[in-house]
């Protein structure tokens, strides 16, 4: 019996290790218990020993964040894909994407949470770039629109002033009128084409 729990044990501290995310074992005040080294890379420790010293309010950048998080836990016994902001040993922040379980024992009572923890920094870059591609062609698609019904209005008012001019001969002022108006016409479609 006791060699197939150590077998199981021997097992699980592999998994546990091997993962690529970090994976925690944590208390409820938030005492640090075990992390893999994914997990002390990702918060950039140097080693294991030096993290389990810390408290993990320390790696949250907002407090309220980790309020909620234990509130969720406390309710609900898990928490499943949490994006939150982090803190890294060097105050760097980066985003992390949580899923947590509470452990309990016979009566309920929590023991510890385990934590995994996915670093979405690269992926909420990339999504926060599209976000800015998308509003960039968003915004050229309103000014193309504008544009548009812009010269539309500017070639009535030509097309109105060269009658106008026509119809005018040689009057002097009605001239000077209608060479202010051509002007303004060509201002606007200077304005327009680099708009």
């Amino acid at each position: 019996m006791a060699e197939i729990i150590a077998d199981r044990e021997l097992k699980l501290r592999k998994i546990f290790e091997a993962s690529k995310d970090a994976i925690a074992v944590v208390s409820i005040d938030g005492d640090i218990i075990d992390i893999n080294d994914a997990g002390v890379k990702m918060f950039g420790y140097t080693d294991k020993s030096e993290m389990l010293k810390i408290k993990t309010l320390q790696t949250y950048v907002e407090i309220s964040d980790r309020v909620k998080y234990i509130k969720e836990i406390e309710e609900k016994g898990y928490v499943e894909n949490y994006e939150v902001a982090l803190r890294r040993k060097s105050g760097e922040v980066f985003y992390g994407l949580i899923s947590s379980s509470a452990v309990r024992n016979k009566n309920g009572e929590l023991l510890f949470i385990v934590t995994t923890i996915k670093d979405i920094t690269e992926k909420r870059r990339l999504q926060e770039q599209i976000f800015q591609i998308q509003k960039m062609e968003s915004i050229g698609r309103l000014a193309g629109s504008i544009v548009h019904d812009f010269n539309n209005i500017l070639t009535i008012i030509h097309g109105s002033n060269q009658l106008l001019k026509m119809h005018a001969g040689a009057d002097p002022v009605i001239d000077k009128y209608t060479s202010s108006i051509s002007k303004g016409v060509e201002k606007a479609m200077d304005f327009t084409k680099k708009l």
